[in-house]
């Protein structure tokens, strides 16, 4: 929770200031899965060769930087769509 939470406020300052954002999980997600299939845990080494320390575990991972070109708006619904009336 505390990440997700994290994650979010970040996510919107990021975008009040133009930069771009977006989850990549699969390599976090990546290490449960080889262990899970008793397999070599690759992607746990390549996470621990990137943050120099392979006590420390990801709990979420993401990539941001500025775009090189704009991003369409998210379709919405208008607001009397969703919002529930007695």
């Amino acid at each position: 929770m505390r990440a997700g939470r994290a994650w979010q406020r970040m996510h919107l300052l990021g975008t009040t200031h133009g930069v771009a954002m977006q989850p990549i999980n699969q390599p976090v997600e990546l290490v449960d899965r080889e262990r899970q299939l008793s397999m070599e845990p690759r992607a746990a080494r390549v996470l621990a060769d990137l943050t120099g320390d392979p006590d420390w575990k990801p709990t979420f991972a993401f990539r941001m930087g500025f775009p090189k070109r704009g991003a369409s708006p998210s379709p919405r619904r208008p607001v009397e769509a969703v919002v529930l009336r007695p």
